[in-house]
C-alpha cells in the first residue's frame, strides 16, 4: 500500500529540478542533463521500492529522507565523476553502486530509529567507503590509471559548494575600491542595519568600511559603474550577513507567496511535533534561528522538499 503523503514521482521531480539549478555553470547541457536524469531515475526507483514494500512500514517523512539522501549524493558524485578522470563509460556503474548502498543504509537508519544527525553521518560514511572501493576496483580492472586514484578521491563537490556558500568577502576581492563600494551601499541603510552587517564581517574589513562611510561626498568620489558591478555580484552575501536566516528557512517562508500558512502547515499535519513547530517557526515574520525549533540543514532540506511535493500534489 502506498505511503500516505509521499508522492515518489513529484518528489523525484523536485530533486531533479534542484539538481538542474545547482549544476556547475561551466557544465554543458549534456552534462547537466545527465546529472538531472540520474537524480530523477534513482529517486524514482527508491521511491517506488519503498511504496511497494508494505513490510517496511515507513511514514512519509522517512520515505522523503531516504529519497533525499539518494538524490543529493547522486548529484554530488555525478559532478565529482565529471570533474575527474573517470571514463564516461564507468559513470553509470559508479552511480548505481552508490545509489544501492545509500538506499540500503538510509533505509536501515530509518528502520532502526536513528536520529537525523546520526542518519546523515552514517549515510555519508557509507558514501565515502563505497565510492573509494568502487574507484579502487575500477583501477584494479585497468579502467582507471592507478596514479589517478588519489586525485579522483580528493575531488569533492559538496566541499566546494560549502566553501562557495560561506558568507564573507574573499581576500582577493578586498581592494580599496570595493571596500568603498560597500561603504557607499551601507550609507543608504539605517545605522542599526548597517551595524548588523558590519559586525558579521572580519574586523579589518569592517574598520576599513567604516572609515569610508565617514568620507564626505563618497558617492561623487567613487566610480559608479565599479560600485554597481561589485555590489550586484555580492548582493546575496550582504543579505545573508544581515539576516543570518538559513536559506532553507527562507525558501519555506516563500511558499506563502502562493499558499496560505494554513495550507503550508497542513502538509505536515501528520508529522512529528518538532517538524510542525519548525515549519510554523519558518513562517513567522521574524523566525527564531537559534532556538529549539531549528532542524539541521540536511533535515530542513528534506522538510522543504516534502512541503513542496505536498503543495504541488
Amino acid at each position: 500500500m502506498p505511503i500516505q503523503g509521499f508522492n515518489p514521482q513529484e518528489f523525484a521531480k523536485n530533486l531533479a529540478q534542484q539538481a538542474s539549478e545547482f549544476s556547475p555553470p561551466d557544465f554543458n547541457n549534456d552534462q547537466k542533463n545527465y546529472i538531472v536524469s540520474k537524480v530523477y531515475q534513482f529517486c524514482m526507483l527508491a521511491g517506488d521500492a519503498i511504496n511497494k514494500d508494505s513490510n517496511l512500514n515507513l511514514n512519509s517523512e522517512q520515505a522523503c529522507m531516504i529519497s533525499q539522501f539518494i538524490g543529493e549524493w547522486t548529484f554530488h558524485k555525478s559532478v565529482d565523476l565529471m570533474k575527474s578522470s573517470v571514463p564516461n563509460d564507468c559513470w553509470d556503474h559508479v552511480l548505481q553502486t552508490l545509489a544501492f548502498a545509500v538506499f540500503e543504509t538510509a533505509k536501515n537508519t530509518q528502520l532502526q530509529g536513528f536520529s537525523p544527525e546520526d542518519a546523515v553521518k552514517t549515510v555519508e560514511d557509507t558514501v565515502k567507503a563505497t565510492y573509494e572501493k568502487t574507484i579502487n576496483d575500477l583501477s584494479i580492472q585497468g579502467k582507471i590509471p592507478k596514479e589517478h586514484v588519489n586525485a579522483i578521491l580528493s575531488q569533492s563537490n559538496i566541499d566546494e559548494m560549502a566553501k562557495a556558500n560561506t558568507v564573507g568577502l574573499p581576500e582577493d576581492e578586498s581592494t580599496t575600491m570595493k571596500m568603498a563600494a560597500i561603504a557607499l551601499l551601507l550609507t543608504t541603510f539605517s545605522k542599526e542595519k548597517a551595524e548588523r552587517i558590519l559586525t558579521g564581517m572580519p574586523v579589518e574589513q569592517s574598520d576599513q568600511i567604516r572609515n569610508f562611510m565617514n568620507i564626505k561626498d563618497l558617492d561623487q568620489k567613487l566610480d559608479a559603474s565599479v560600485a554597481l558591478k561589485y555590489l550586484n555580484e555580492f548582493k546575496y552575501k550582504f543579505n545573508a550577513i544581515e539576516s543570518k536566516i538559513p536559506a532553507v528557512m527562507v525558501n519555506i517562508k516563500s511558499f506563502n507567496k502562493l499558499y496560505t500558512d494554513e495550507e503550508i502547515l497542513n502538509t505536515v499535519k501528520n508529522e512529528r511535533e518538532k517538524v510542525k513547530e519548525y515549519v510554523h517557526n519558518c513562517l513567522l515574520p521574524e523566525p527564531d534561528i537559534n532556538g529549539q525549533h531549528i532542524l539541521s540543514n540536511p533535515i530542513s532540506k528534506i522538510v522543504y522538499n516534502y512541503i513542496r511535493s505536498g503543495l504541488s500534489a
